[in-house]
């Protein structure tokens, strides 16, 4: 579920050439897609902005502006106001299976390097609509994912914000084979079935979340979110739950 980084003193003024930010941010929600094993999940938060270039440590984060933070390096390639297009390269870590209730005798999934391209527009009231397309970008295990978005932003008072959000995923048959398939050597050790899922639509979920603005630097944030698999990715043999609730939470504090 997505964090918000954001300034009460400047929600939609003149952007400056520099930002910076630290932060914490975590949740509670499955171990891994299809999981039923619920943890806890805490890390720091990085963001740095110079112009048009961004690097960041997390992801689903808002900046002063009410502007998407884009996860890794990324570049902002549109200056209008409506439209946003842009393009991000960041490490992935894969998944290990070790330790993990569920993934006993299935492989893990290779780390490397995802390209993001995706295009945002808005309109009155607060609402968008977005797309996006993540790529394994050496060619590994990562395969693409297909993500489309819905939302909406409301000031409900000058410390407070509100947003909420729907997204529907569709994965290519590399990713689904790789993150919900079983081959033959793993059906063997696993005590499963073998499974070669084809490409197909991922996952929908819907998130909501609130804002406070505790001063021009200090902002926290707390959310709630559901997600459902679908099709090739509810079908595994390793999906114990399809419909994964989850909980966030973020501090953040601007330089």
């Amino acid at each position: 579920a997505p964090a918000a980084w954001a300034d009460a003193a400047d929600p939609g003024g003149q952007r400056p050439a520099f930002a910076a930010a630290i932060g914490l941010r975590g949740g509670y929600g499955a171990e891994y897609l299809g999981a039923d094993r619920r943890v806890v999940d805490a890390n720091p938060a990085v963001y740095l902005r110079y112009g048009r270039v961004s690097i960041s440590s997390a992801s689903g984060l808002v900046d002063r502006r009410n502007d998407d933070v884009i996860r890794g390096l990324g570049i902002d390639l549109s200056r209008s106001e409506a439209t946003r297009v842009g393009l991000s390269l960041r490490y992935d870590a894969g998944r290990s299976s070790a330790g993990k209730e569920g993934l006993a005798g299935i492989g893990g999934v290779s780390s490397t390097l995802r390209v993001r391209a995706s295009v945002q527009r808005r309109f009155d009231g607060g609402f968008r609509l977005g797309a996006a397309l993540n790529t394994d970008a050496l060619g590994r295990d990562g395969g693409s994912v297909v993500e489309l978005s819905a939302g909406v932003q409301r000031r409900l008072a000058a410390q407070w914000r509100w947003s909420a959000a729907a997204t529907l995923s569709w994965g290519s048959e590399r990713y689904m084979r790789s993150y919900f398939g079983v081959g033959a050597d793993e059906a063997n050790a696993a005590g499963l079935a073998p499974y070669l899922p084809p490409s197909g639509w991922r996952d929908v979920g819907l998130a909501t979340q609130l804002r406070h603005d505790l001063s021009a630097r200090w902002s926290v944030t707390g959310g709630v979110s559901i997600d459902r698999l679908l099709g090739p990715a509810r079908d595994s043999p390793f999906t114990h739950s399809a419909t994964n609730p989850g909980v966030s939470f973020g501090l953040i504090y601007w330089l």
